[in-house]
């Protein structure tokens, strides 16, 4: 979850868009999710204590605006990397799983990446969908996913020279670049890409 000051309060708060909820709602994924703050060192302790099988990495915020998040993200990744679990991440997600592999990034133009959509093609072949895929995505990020890639992650969706979406070579972990969560309904790509990646 991304940090939130709370107004008027001397105190730091972990939060999330109430949109997931509607969202993972309507995917019908039979289930348990739970929200897993921002606890620096102690979160695998805390991931391990309540049986977690599968980690979202959600948007908001650069990398290096909150070093407990960050230090929280990066070693649940880790976690899930050591125990071959599923990882989905958005925006800030995806660009956690690249800066942990290694990879860098370069800030976007903000006329064309923030607050605005435009259409991703799909490159090559992905495991949970068949033959060539367009899709108009939201897009409110400012940095992106710079090539080279790590090696061990491809490409797979991009948007004119920009990498929209990463998955691993050999393990289930997937970013992209929007944020399916904020759609009024959810794309039948990105339905697909759940339900294989957590089923």
């Amino acid at each position: 979850m991304r940090s939130s000051s709370a107004v008027g309060y001397n105190e730091t708060r972990d939060a999330i868009a109430r949109d997931w909820y509607r969202f993972m709602s309507e995917l019908s994924i039979d289930y348990d999710w739970m929200l897993l703050p921002n606890l620096g060192e102690d979160s695998v302790a805390y991931a391990k204590h309540w049986g977690i099988e599968a980690i979202i990495l959600t948007g908001g915020d650069d990398i290096g605006l909150d070093g407990s998040r960050d230090t929280t993200e990066l070693l649940l990744l880790k976690h899930c990397i050591d125990n071959q679990m599923p990882v989905l991440g958005i925006c800030r997600g995806a660009q956690l799983i690249n800066h942990y592999f290694g990879g860098t990034l370069f800030r976007t133009d903000p006329h064309f990446h923030r607050a605005r959509r435009h259409v991703v093609n799909l490159q090559g072949e992905v495991p949970w969908w068949h033959g060539n895929y367009q899709g108009d995505v939201n897009s409110f990020h400012t940095m992106a996913l710079a090539a080279p890639l790590p090696e061990v992650l491809t490409s797979f969706i991009t948007v004119g020279d920009d990498c929209e979406g990463v998955i691993h070579k050999s393990l289930n972990i997937v970013g992209v670049m929007w944020h399916p969560e904020r759609e009024s309904t959810a794309s039948d790509f990105d339905r697909k890409l759940i339900h294989w990646l957590f089923s």
